[in-house]
């Protein structure tokens, strides 16, 4: 039988023809799918570009560009009225601007202060802070004053240390790199939740508010989620520097670090706390009460955990990010004295020796100081079996009434850059006291130094 070829052909081209159209027609499909997701993509782009056009964050970040703050100033002061009352705080009582240029946080942060209506000084402040455009948290510090009295009251009580005044204290600034970088909630004074008395009640609420917040986790890394205090207290009966110096028993130690601990695990905060002699006890009062920033050494001393909060010139004990530290005062010489910190030995890591006043020095004095002279040239040298020690800062204590009795005192260092003379700083505990300055108090000198600089040499007139 012969092949019927028509037939075959035209079947083929029938199926050819149909198979053709299947992909035509998914083709089609694909293209049509491909234009809705387009679509839903434009259109959620747009409708997400026009919700955020009309948001209030929005009209905030447009106004900020002009230095307009009415806005964030009305919500500040609606968040106090709605939290302490009715007639609290109106948006022209807050003098408002935008918040910490430190601040990581890649939205807007605003922060109204208080003005007091007869000094014009700022004496409470709160806070805006976008988390996202969508999420802002309101915070302030109107309660501290009876917040920080109530802590005082109990840390009296725990530590059995009757004098004790507390301040807001700020976590290191070198770790943070993250949207609550520097932020004010990360400092004690700076809250969510109203106080209504009950510290631990208080304390709760707030943990619950901030873990509520985006990306809270964070906070907690760094130290208690409650943020961070300082506690200062006089020590019960070393009266001066002199007596300091002798390594006096502190026979609260252990209730002392018990206390601070306790205080830290029932309340959810980070304390930096020392223990300091009675005048400059009361020299921190006084800087705390006049609400100046950065009392010393709170805003200077805390370079984060590994370093403990500590004031080596007159602290008998520190504690800080769980760790206690009894800083000793070594003699190196006749009337000087070294303290470090972290508690070290500086003087089996430094050897100290006498020396005479190099010519630059004496050039140095007749130049830039004329009616002084060198008293005394000494140095700190690294031992030849220690490696070099960074981080790690020293105050010298020099007796100046015993070893020169009625004289005028002042001092010079070598630096890196060849000798110069120290600049005197305000004593402490008000002033910042860095590598290159001294300062005076008690009959005694005092100079902060590091390994990176150890020739000195006092000058006298």
């Amino acid at each position: 039988m012969r092949p019927d070829w028509e037939s075959y052909f035209v079947r083929a081209e029938k199926e050819r023809l149909l198979e053709a159209e299947k992909k035509k027609k998914k083709r089609r499909l694909r293209l049509a799918f491909a234009g809705v997701c387009l679509c839903c993509v434009l259109g959620a782009a747009l409708f997400s570009l026009v919700r955020y056009e009309m948001s209030e964050y929005a009209e905030i970040e447009r106004a900020s560009r002009e230095a307009d703050y009415r806005l964030p100033a009305v919500r500040m002061s609606d968040y106090l009225n709605e939290k302490y009352g009715e007639g609290t705080c109106s948006a022209d009582d807050l003098e408002v601007g935008q918040w910490s240029a430190l601040n990581t946080n890649p939205y807007l942060c605003f922060r109204g202060q208080y003005m007091d209506n007869y000094t014009k000084v700022a004496k409470k402040e709160v806070y805006m802070i976008f988390l996202s455009p969508w999420e802002a948290v309101f915070l302030d510090t109107f309660q501290w004053d009876k917040i920080s009295e109530d802590l005082e009251a109990e840390a009296a009580a725990m530590t059995g240390l009757r004098d004790v005044c507390m301040d807001k204290a700020a976590l290191s600034r070198t770790e943070f790199g993250e949207i609550y970088y520097d932020c004010p909630w990360l400092h004690s004074g700076g809250y969510i939740t109203k106080y209504e008395g009950d510290l631990e009640g208080f304390f709760r609420q707030e943990k619950e508010a901030r873990e509520a917040l985006s990306g809270s986790g964070i906070m907690e890394e760094y130290g208690g989620i409650n943020g961070a205090a300082a506690l200062y207290f006089a020590d019960p009966v070393t009266e001066d520097l002199r007596t300091r110096l002798e390594n006096p028993e502190a026979d609260y130690e252990k209730q002392y670090e018990n206390a601070l601990r306790e205080l830290e695990k029932k309340y959810g905060l980070t304390i930096l706390s020392c223990v300091m002699i009675r005048e400059h006890y009361e020299g921190i009062v006084r800087a705390v009460e006049a609400e100046e920033n950065g009392v010393w050494p709170t805003e200077y001393k805390d370079y984060g955990p590994g370093q403990v909060f500590y004031n080596p010139a007159y602290t008998l004990l520190s504690y800080s990010y769980g760790e206690m530290i009894r800083p000793e005062a070594e003699k190196a010489a006749e009337g000087i004295y070294v303290v470090s910190s972290e508690g070290r030995e500086w003087l089996a890591d430094y050897a100290y020796s006498e020396r005479e006043t190099p010519e630059e020095v004496l050039s140095l004095i007749q130049a830039q100081a004329p009616g002084w002279k060198a008293a005394q040239s000494f140095r700190f040298e690294r031992r030849e079996d220690v490696e070099r020690i960074t981080g790690i800062q020293c105050t010298v204590i020099i007796d100046a009434e015993t070893l020169y009795p009625g004289a005028e005192n002042g001092a010079a260092h070598d630096d890196y850059n060849g000798w110069e003379l120290m600049q005197e700083t305000q004593a402490c505990p008000a002033g910042t006291f860095s590598s290159g300055v001294f300062s005076r108090w008690d009959g005694f000198l005092v100079l902060n130094i590091t390994g990176a600089y150890p020739d000195y040499t006092i000058l006298t007139r």
